[in-house]
């Protein structure tokens, strides 16, 4: 009896580092895969995302009953948005609708994650919240947005600053963009991080998964700034249980740095 005890405790000692050591290794493959991208070109970069997307798979469906189950179907979002992401580019048109049509594909799929997993919208941060204190989370993105252009100056997506383009482009931003994003990544992931390994891991989960998607993108300083801003939104919604503040502060910075910014400035 007492041997049967203490090799269960032991069993459940093990877990957390087990269950750290796979989050880790997919993580690395994330990067590895964006890596592929960025030095070998699009094709094996598509195909490098798209192996650890069917390894997530299988490995989620294989072990149904692991600790981590949840952990590595919620992580499954991230090579799936960027495979997307790689593979619908439409030519001819502002980049805006392009952005469009991988965000709206994107939802599905969040959505049906959302399902699979059985998580409350409240638990995703969709709940009663302080709209003072969400408003002024949101307001950060505008500067950020002006630093991280002035450190990239990316093209603008739209072609003019007319009423038509700024309203299709905030809408693009926050549904397709933000939302997505902050739904998959601090939504979900930072969730099921929470459940598994506390608070300042989930936080830095939540921080690593999308600043690792940006290594193909953008310059060393941009990606540095963006961390931060990733950084920043995963504390807040961490801090205020709401992913509101975060979505709107994440769509402001986006709509600066492809919108505002180049338009105006550049």
């Amino acid at each position: 009896m007492i041997d049967t005890e203490a090799r269960s405790a032991f069993a459940r000692a093990g877990q957390p580092s087990a269950e750290a050591a796979v989050t880790v290794a997919y993580l690395a493959g994330l990067a590895a895969a964006e890596l592929t991208l960025v030095a070998a070109g699009p094709i094996p970069g598509a195909l490098a995302h798209a192996a650890l997307l069917l390894g997530l798979a299988i490995h989620a469906t294989m072990l149904p009953d692991a600790p981590y189950q949840r952990m590595l179907a919620a992580i499954t979002l991230a090579p799936m948005i960027r495979l997307l992401s790689l593979l619908l580019p439409i030519s001819g048109v502002p980049p805006v609708f392009s952005i469009a049509l991988v965000g709206g594909l994107s939802l599905v799929g969040v959505a049906v994650a959302v399902r699979v997993l059985m998580v409350r919208w409240a638990d995703l941060g969709f709940r009663r919240f302080d709209w003072g204190v969400q408003s002024i989370i949101a307001a950060a993105g505008f500067p950020s947005g002006l630093a991280i252009w002035v450190a990239a100056r990316p093209l603008a997506v739209v072609p003019e600053l007319s009423i038509e383009w700024v309203v299709l482009s905030i809408v693009v931003f926050t549904v397709f963009v933000a939302g997505v994003e902050g739904l998959a990544f601090r939504g979900l992931i930072q969730t099921m991080a929470r459940e598994r390994f506390g608070t300042v891991a989930s936080i830095a989960i939540a921080t690593l998964v999308p600043s690792v998607l940006l290594l193909s993108a953008l310059d060393p300083i941009a990606i540095l700034l963006l961390t931060a801003l990733n950084l920043a939104l995963a504390w807040a919604v961490d801090w205020s249980r709401s992913t509101v503040g975060a979505i709107g502060a994440h769509a402001l910075a986006l709509f600066g740095m492809l919108v505002l910014w180049p338009l105006t400035l550049g």
